[in-house]
């Protein structure tokens, strides 16, 4: 082969490789009003997302159709309102989601909200949310219903 044959398939593959990184690291970031949001990995019938929600804000009351939610807090306190009108009896409920433990170990909270159960998330503290969203069931952003409380 000759060397400026080389040169020419390394300059093809590192610019192959330069492409297949910045695809691979840019997680576009969703502004929202109640702070953002990014997809990390979308897969056959579900969907992981990191949301971040900022102190003093909530999301909409809202409820899906075709998926299940399950939350994982990593950081900070989440309070979640839920209704359902089938596991609740149609009673709105409070549940207070946080990693903060007595024992200084990391106590991550979990919460699984099933298909139709109205949810309202909101960040009632001083610092920033983090929460690993992850959608069960063939979805989209447009799977959303929302009410006002």
């Amino acid at each position: 082969m000759h060397p400026d044959e080389y040169q020419t398939i390394m300059d093809y593959e590192d610019r192959i490789a330069a492409l297949d990184y910045k695809l691979n690291q840019k997680r576009d970031v969703v502004e929202r009003t109640w702070g953002h949001y990014k997809v990390l990995h979308k897969g056959d019938g579900y969907t992981v997302k990191e949301l971040t929600i900022l102190p003093g804000k909530s999301l909409s009351d809202q409820r899906h159709f075709k998926r299940d939610e399950h939350w994982l807090v990593i950081k900070g306190t989440l309070m979640v309102e839920l209704q359902h009108e089938k596991h609740f009896g149609g009673k709105r409920y409070t549940v207070l989601l946080t990693d903060e433990s007595l024992d200084q170990t990391r106590d991550l909270s979990y919460y699984i909200i099933p298909k139709e159960t109205w949810h309202r998330p909101h960040n009632e503290g001083t610092e920033p949310v983090v929460v690993v969203e992850t959608w069960l069931g063939n979805s989209s952003e447009d799977d959303i219903e929302r009410r006002n409380v």
